[in-house]
């Protein structure tokens, strides 16, 4: 503390008057704003033209682009349109196929149900009433046969119609392709292709099961019918039998008889010594539908066309055509399905 006494006898302090003169500072400070201000709008245009120069090409090249997007937005909604239009005309085309198919299968069902009630007509009643008949019968049969000849005649001409339509849609799918550039179709119209070959699946597939229906529902009516006739005819069997027993007329082969009917009632099955010749297996009558046949629709199929193999198959149909042939019906033979490539043992789907 003496020594900071000491030292603080040397400290020497004096006074100054802080004047400055006003005129000059504030003419200094006006000149430098100014300057300022011109620095300032001159950096201000040049930004401006800056801007101006970076934002016009960007501006250009948008416009380029949205006209090129909506040209090619333009195209795939063309395309678009012509894939609707395609499959609305394969949509109208296959249904009215499925239903000339239907109608040639119950008009089958009827002919052969007509040729088993006349015979059985012929079998029961007098010789008056089976002429009386068979007269009727010859004239169903007959329209039968004119609406089947006409409805094989337009079942050809939709097949015709639709093979015009896959051509139709394999120009379409090509058009598709080009519209990429490079071979291949886009995103877009390759997701709307699978989902109009989908929807026209589901509708075949429903068309099917109705069709399927209608004619399992025909079959039942006459099964029932059958049912209704031998539940009348067995009692009346029955009684017949036992009035020639009471009556001691019944003979040996009267006999048989009620016992084979009895057996194919009761569904017992037959016995067959070893020295016995074994009984040929009896064939299923001419023309009778089998079930599997009956419920069989065509198949949509969907293969890749070439122009060539298309034109091929127009060809061919209008050749088929003008010549008269008429397609086979399913119900005309019997069905048989494709056995798959590979192992025989294994069954058809």
């Amino acid at each position: 503390t003496l020594k900071y006494a000491n030292r603080a006898k040397d400290i020497k302090s004096a006074l100054k008057s802080n004047v400055v003169n006003l005129d000059s500072h504030v003419s200094q400070y006006a000149v430098i704003c100014e300057k300022q201000k011109k620095e300032i709008l001159l950096l201000k245009q040049k930004l401006k033209e800056y801007e101006e120069k970076t934002t016009s090409v960007p501006v250009e090249r948008h416009l380029s682009l949205l006209s090129v997007s909506h040209q090619r937005q333009a195209e795939i909604e063309k395309l678009e349109e012509s894939l609707k239009s395609v499959f609305s005309s394969r949509i109208e085309i296959r249904k009215e196929y499925l239903s000339l198919e239907k109608q040639l299968k119950e008009n089958e069902l009827k002919a052969h149900y007509r040729e088993q009630c006349h015979q059985q007509i012929q079998l029961l009643c007098s010789d008056d009433k089976a002429e009386k008949a068979t007269c009727k019968h010859e004239r169903r049969m007959a329209s039968l046969l004119t609406q089947r000849l006409h409805l094989k005649r337009r079942l050809q001409e939709a097949g015709k119609r639709f093979e015009d339509n896959d051509g139709w849609l394999h120009r379409v799918e090509n058009e598709l392709k080009l519209c990429d550039g490079q071979g291949h179709i886009p995103q877009v119209l390759q997701k709307d292709l699978r989902c109009h070959r989908l929807q026209l699946e589901v509708l075949d597939l429903k068309q099917h099961v109705d069709h399927m229906t209608y004619l399992i529902g025909l079959q039942d009516q006459e099964n029932k019918q059958t049912k209704k006739l031998l539940s009348a005819l067995l009692p009346a069997f029955r009684r017949q039998a036992q009035t020639l027993r009471e009556a001691g007329l019944c003979t040996p082969a009267g006999d048989a008889e009620l016992r084979e009917l009895e057996q194919l009632v009761q569904r017992e099955k037959g016995v067959v010594w070893a020295d016995q010749p074994e009984e040929p297996q009896e064939e299923p009558p001419r023309g009778q539908p089998e079930l599997s046949a009956v419920i069989g629709f065509s198949r949509l199929m969907c293969h890749a066309n070439t122009p060539c193999s298309s034109e091929k198959r127009a060809r061919k149909a209008l050749q088929n055509l003008q010549s008269g042939a008429l397609p086979e019906s399913p119900l005309a033979k019997p069905h048989k399905a494709e056995e798959p490539a590979g192992d025989p043992r294994q069954s058809a789907p």
